[in-house]
């Protein structure tokens, strides 16, 4: 499905290209045909990192790292109810993109098998009502802080948005994606690479349709993705993997760095 993917990537980035070029002209600037495009200049600074996304050496390019934010607003009510959960928790978090219910249901009943309690950051969705054997084991959260919540977590569902993968990994915590777009559903790629998680849906090469990749994901036994999960937790190389991933993710230091090279520029 490689080629497959390159092409979705590259339909992403033209379409990217059209949303930006109406701000673009209001700057008085030219157009641009691909997002890349706004990748060049004098200096280029990327907050991905070589390790994980490898990219050809291009003159100009500088990898800062992430540009991390632990800055949201919390409550003491959802720290304490985050604390009470038993067991193992599993934290799953989509951001603020709509998420079907009978895709959460199916994630909740995964996790339910093998054996950890969820922490569902809803990111403004409707509540999911609970299926579990115990409703105990389910916590759901409109917004929930990610350095609060990797403190507790001992895996990460998400749609492979680079700042939670990232700072997962920075957590030496394994990551599972369930793709909304299709640079997130490379960033899949990206973290089986490194050994340090899994793409949870099979069977399609994500083009942008999220009802395929919904489709892709039901389609799959819960036991089924349950055993896909488990092989990886249980993988006696998977905590090394994970400590390479976090020093490698360490040696870039984001604001720290970039900062004083954009004043330099001044």
């Amino acid at each position: 499905g490689a080629a497959a993917q390159a092409a979705a990537l590259r339909f992403f980035r033209r379409t990217c290209a059209r949303r930006l070029n109406p701000a673009l002209a209001a700057l008085g600037l030219d157009p641009v045909d691909d997002a890349w495009q706004l990748l060049e200049g004098r200096r280029t600074f990327l907050w991905d990192y070589p390790e994980f996304q490898p990219l050809p050496a291009t003159p100009g390019y500088r990898h800062v790292g992430p540009l991390p934010w632990n800055g949201w607003p919390h409550s003491t009510r959802d720290c304490d109810t985050l604390a009470r959960l038993e067991g193992p928790v599993a934290l799953v978090a989509f951001g603020t993109g709509q998420v079907p219910q009978n895709v959460l249901w199916h994630l909740i009943a995964v996790l339910g098998q093998l054996g950890y309690s969820v922490a569902l950051a809803r990111g403004g969705q409707s509540a999911v009502p609970p299926r579990l054997a115990d409703p105990a084991r389910l916590a759901q959260f409109d917004f929930l802080p990610v350095d609060r919540a990797l403190a507790r977590a001992s895996l990460v569902v998400c749609h492979g948005g680079q700042m939670l993968v990232f700072e997962a990994l920075r957590h030496r915590i394994p990551v599972f994606v369930l793709p909304m777009q299709p640079e997130q559903a490379q960033n899949g790629v990206c973290v089986e690479r490194l050994g340090c998680g899994r793409l949870l849906q099979r069977g399609v090469v994500f083009t942008g349709s999220a009802e395929a990749a919904e489709i892709a994901f039901l389609a799959r036994p819960a036991a089924q993705v349950a055993e896909a999960m488990a092989a990886l937790l249980h993988d006696p190389e998977t905590p090394a993997r994970l400590d390479l991933a976090s020093r490698q993710l360490a040696r870039y230091r984001g604001v720290a760095d970039l900062a004083p090279q954009l004043e330099a520029q001044t």
